[in-house]
């Protein structure tokens, strides 16, 4: 398997630690990246393998193969990267890292409720009910150092499917303005959240909204560099 080179220097060098692109011979003789192993390999393996029932198995080996690429691109598309390749570049395993290290009792959760977790630190959000998670780690944007959210333990005083007069769907008040809610904008290109909320991906929003009610215990701790 070929590894991460130096970048190149020159514009007839290759990167073969990037994405295959037309023309790129070398790539597409290697099978393209199914056929690259890439920086982040064994830490998206590490991941991936606590995940095989939403993504698929994956060889712990840090070496990719046309296996760990479909596992690979499935996981890229779940968490909105905006290159799905299927290719383990640092982007990838960094979203991989955050999700493994979110640890469910960091939440300090009630053993008889239903609470959504808010890991500011790693940017991440579960659903645990009664002690268990029903709800795994995903990726979440939150708002920066001017509407930095706040932490603590809240409640869920308000739900509605789309916030009257704002684009918030499945919104979920916790703290004043403060709520859960989806965002059709992207978490890698704009990093902060522009509003007073947990930004979630649209399908992990309304996953969320249905496993909770008014009342619902929110938990939010950590925090988020910059903030």
């Amino acid at each position: 398997m070929v590894g991460p080179g130096p970048g190149a220097t020159a514009s007839s060098q290759i990167d073969v630690a990037a994405p295959a692109r037309t023309g790129d011979g070398r790539a597409s003789r290697s099978g393209g990246n199914c056929g690259r192993t890439g920086p982040g390999q064994a830490r998206v393996e590490r991941y991936l393998a606590t995940q095989t029932a939403r993504f698929g198995q994956v060889s712990m080996d840090a070496k990719q193969d046309a296996v760990d690429c479909a596992a690979i691109k499935k996981f890229q598309t779940a968490v909105a990267l905006p290159t799905a390749t299927g290719f383990a570049d640092d982007a990838t395993a960094e979203i991989a890292d955050r999700l493994y290290n979110s640890t469910p009792a960091s939440c300090e959760a009630d053993a008889d409720a239903t609470t959504v977790c808010v890991d500011l630190s790693h940017q991440t959000l579960w659903v645990m009910r009664d002690g268990s998670v029903v709800f795994a780690p995903v990726v979440i944007r939150t708002s920066g150092a001017k509407l930095a959210t706040p932490t603590g333990q809240f409640e869920i005083t308000e739900k509605e499917p789309t916030l009257s007069g704002a684009e918030l769907p499945y919104w979920q008040r916790f703290f004043e303005d403060f709520g859960l809610h989806a965002t059709d904008t992207s978490f890698y290109t704009e990093p902060d959240s522009d509003s007073r909320g947990v930004n979630l991906l649209s399908g992990d929003a309304k996953t969320v909204y249905g496993l909770t009610e008014i009342g619902s215990e929110v938990h939010v701790f950590g925090h988020k560099a910059g903030t």
